[in-house]
């Protein structure tokens, strides 16, 4: 009985949550014209994170004359603060389709209008790779702050592999954690082909071109010896380039000993000058921490309201039909 009543109330709250949403969604969708579809900038000041830390550890460690001494120190280093040069710090979290790459170049667009001689640019880079226009633009972006004479350093903590690593090129140094996973410059393309289970079905597809290359293999026709060719034409032509990338950014490498597509542990990959210094972004910024002003940047977009609505809607509707199973 306890049961069918729980499931009751749950259905009832469910209806009146999808009406009211629905309500929500329509005045959502009513006020977008109106809203401002870009995003904005959050800075963050990330000395302050580090001196919160030791003044939690510091005030319970210390007697209380000494701890006044510590405070009277620290207000004194923080007037001399605004003179430090600045580290600016991004981070950027790629996946197949480097979709952060919009957001680094508001946040590179930003740093250009305001960076300083002296200052310098730290990105935390995670990313196992994946399309080759994405992280190509993405390497695109530390260039730009490299040609405009900024020193850049890529901090790699788990995986900088193929295409984040073909950002990681572009950068004046390369920091990571000892057992991160670094390299794979490479280039892979697969499809499936259902040829054959379609002509066993005695199915056609009829593909029509203009062009005799505008489609080379394809997933539902018949490929030729020429179309798997010309294909692996134009993924060696990606890799010579790629290689070539890799090589200007870092000299001290031999290519061709490294650009076979395998990847190495960031100590592996430090013998081979594909890293040069190993150590955590978060041992990187603390150091630098101490004799300079690290500033966090990131551009957040904004999310239409009607989307924040669909989304949190989808999420509460899950909530309670995993709830409705357990009664």
């Amino acid at each position: 009985m306890w049961a069918e009543y729980g499931i009751f109330v749950l259905k009832l709250v469910t209806v009146v949550l999808i009406i009211g949403l629905a309500l929500l969604m329509i005045a959502g969708a009513r006020q977008g014209a109106k809203q401002d579809k870009g995003g904005k900038l959050v800075v963050k000041k990330l000395n302050e994170k580090y001196e919160a830390y030791a003044d939690a550890l510091d005030h319970m460690r210390l007697d209380k004359k000494a701890y006044k001494a510590r405070v009277k120190q620290q207000k004194k280093d923080a007037k001399q603060q605004d003179n430090k040069d600045v580290v600016y710090v991004l981070s950027f979290e790629g996946d197949m389709e480097a979709s952060q790459v919009d957001a680094l170049r508001e946040e590179v667009t930003a740093l250009l209008t305001t960076v300083q001689a002296g200052d310098e640019v730290v990105i935390k880079l995670n990313s196992p790779g994946g399309v080759v226009n994405g992280y190509g633009l993405a390497a695109s972006q530390i260039q730009r702050l490299r040609d405009a004479g900024v020193k850049v350093t890529v901090a790699i903590d788990q995986v900088a592999a193929s295409g984040g690593y073909m950002m990681a090129a572009a950068a004046s140094h390369i920091c990571a954690a000892p057992f991160a996973f670094v390299g794979s410059i490479g280039v892979v393309a697969q499809m499936p082909n259902f040829h054959r289970f379609l002509q066993e079905r005695k199915i056609d597809v009829e593909l029509i071109t203009a062009g005799k290359n505008k489609r080379t293999l394809t997933m539902f026709g018949e490929n030729t010896d020429e179309a798997r060719d010309k294909f692996k034409q134009d993924i060696t032509s990606i890799h010579d380039q790629f290689k070539a990338h890799v090589a200007k950014g870092r000299r001290s490498v031999e290519i061709d000993t490294v650009a076979d597509g395998d990847y190495w542990t960031a100590q592996e990959a430090f013998d081979k000058k594909l890293v040069d210094r190993l150590i955590t972004s978060d041992q990187l910024l603390q150091e630098l921490s101490a004799s300079k002003s690290l500033i966090s940047l990131s551009y957040k977009r904004r999310v239409p309201l009607a989307q924040q609505v669909s989304k949190f809607a989808d999420t509460l509707l899950r909530s309670f039909a995993i709830r409705a199973r357990h009664y």
